[in-house]
This record gives C-alpha cells, sequence and structure tokens, in this order.
C-alpha cells in the first residue's frame, strides 16, 4: 500500500480518505490460516479445510499427516453424520485432501449428496476428529473404532453410513 499515515489512530476511516488510498492487490485467498489447534480443537468447515490443504499448511500437516483416526463428516443443512477414517500412509493429511479435491472424498453417500444437491453443496460439511489413533495402529484396529463410532452416533440408522 502506497498510503503515507500521519495521525495516530491504529485506522482508517474510509470515507475520508477514500481518495488517497490504491487497490494494490485483491487476495483469492486470505493471508494465512491459524496454526493447528491441537487435536481437540478440530473443526474445519469444507471452505477452511480446502484453503488449509490447497496452501498446505505446515502446521497442519504435521499434525494431521501424524496420525490415523475417526472422523465425522456432518451436513449441517440436514444434521446427518458421515464417520469415517484414515490409517497408514500421511494419515488423515491425506484422507482429507481427498475431500478437499472432491468435496465427496470418494465415499458413496456423500457423493450421492453432492449429486441431488450440486457440489457447492459440499460447502456446507463441517469436518471433526472423534478419536486419534497412532499412525502405526493396524487397518483392523482403526477400523474397529470407525464401527464403534458409527454404532455410537447411529450414522447407519440415521447418518451417512451404508456400511
Amino acid at each position: 500500500m502506497r498510503f503515507s499515515k500521519s495521525f495516530r489512530a491504529s485506522y482508517l476511516v474510509g470515507a475520508n480518505f477514500a481518495d488517497q488510498l490504491i487497490v494494490s492487490e485483491i487476495r483469492e485467498e486470505k493471508l494465512s490460516i491459524a496454526d493447528f489447534p491441537g487435536f481437540n480443537g478440530v473443526r474445519l468447515s469444507f471452505e477452511m479445510l480446502a484453503s488449509i490443504i490447497r496452501q498446505d499448511n505446515p502446521s497442519w500437516r504435521a499434525a494431521l499427516a501424524s496420525i490415523a483416526g475417526v472422523y465425522v463428516v456432518v451436513d449441517r443443512t440436514t444434521g446427518k453424520q458421515y464417520v469415517g477414517s484414515a490409517c497408514g500412509g500421511v494419515g488423515l493429511w491425506q484422507r482429507w485432501s481427498n475431500y478437499a479435491a472432491t468435496g465427496h472424498g470418494g465415499n458413496k453417500e456423500l457423493r450421492e449428496v453432492l449429486k441431488q444437491r450440486g457440489i457447492e453443496h459440499a460447502y456446507k460439511f463441517r469436518f471433526s476428529l472423534v478419536e486419534v489413533c497412532d499412525i502405526n495402529a493396524s487397518d483392523e484396529y482403526i477400523l474397529s473404532r470407525e464401527s464403534h463410532w458409527k454404532d455410537a452416533l447411529l450414522t447407519r440408522e440415521f447418518g451417512l453410513n451404508c456400511n
């Protein structure tokens, strides 16, 4: 910005200085995303998840790539939940990268929701961690924990899990 500030106020009243301000750039995305808040603080809109993945945010990548676990995707318009899991490879980072790329992460039920409502409906999804597991835990263990949470949250009966 090319503007000489000669006053003490920490902000401008735009109308008072409009003729002196020049917009030199409009960014497509926010300048930064907050650092990873800890596993218990993960609640992401689809938009935020997509930005974190697209920007390859280092603190988020390091944290999510270091764990396996169980997550829930909630459709904020219906309240229906989808419980999924991530194991092996680069853990949750890899799995959630698929969601950021497609909106549905390859899940049959979420694909159907987006087919019916349009791809932009992915912006109504919210992602949260349900259980964090060791990245080296066996696939069988992770899948058993996923099944536990499907049973506990009744997502087969009332949600978006069909298996």
